[in-house]
């Protein structure tokens, strides 16, 4: 599916194409392969709908230049330029994103150097994960969490948890004084 040429760069068949387009849009995770120059190669829908984009409007645009620079993240950009330099990856890391229509976003980001036969950088693949739900369920359980364990450490009622063998777990604050002893 590769043809390698005398400059030592490497062509992609037709049928190479097509088959890495068909993996990127198969993803259920957002995608989007950046040249050096961090503009868009392509773009997955699950990309568009994230971030709320006509995909039509995305190849060949800079990315950081996405949502009217709404995704250029100082943080990031330095990264994948360290990135760039090293032809290594990034792996979870973590910024917020204001979704123009969508609202605030947490996204946990993985990149990686895409390199041809010489070792040359020639792209990156970026995959984001949308990180906002679990996070927002995360923080509702711990204020609920704190929430009741306030009331019950403040009850005067004995509250007692056992464990499945009859030992105790759990015993509230007011336990020994509703049963008689401290």
């Amino acid at each position: 599916m590769m043809l390698e040429i005398t400059t030592g760069y490497q062509l992609m068949t037709e049928e190479g194409r097509k088959l890495a387009k068909g993996i990127v849009e198969t993803v259920r995770e957002p995608l989007v392969i950046l040249d050096v120059d961090f503009k868009i190669k392509l773009t997955n829908r699950s990309f568009c709908r994230t971030f709320n984009i006509n995909k039509n409007k995305t190849e060949g645009a800079p990315f950081f230049d996405l949502q009217r620079g709404r995704l250029n993240n100082p943080k990031l950009r330095q990264r994948l330029k360290e990135l760039l330099l090293q032809k290594g990856e990034l792996v979870d890391f973590e910024v917020e994103h204001q979704c123009p229509g969508l609202g605030r976003k947490i996204l946990i980001i993985n990149a990686r150097c895409l390199c041809d036969e010489s070792g040359r950088v020639q792209m990156l693949l970026l995959a984001f994960e949308d990180v906002t739900e679990s996070r927002q369920t995360q923080e509702i359980l711990i204020n609920q969490e704190q929430f009741f364990r306030g009331l019950i450490e403040n009850t005067a009622e004995a509250i007692v948890l056992f464990r499945e063998d009859g030992s105790i777990k759990y015993a509230s604050p007011a336990t020994p004084q509703v049963f008689g002893y401290t």
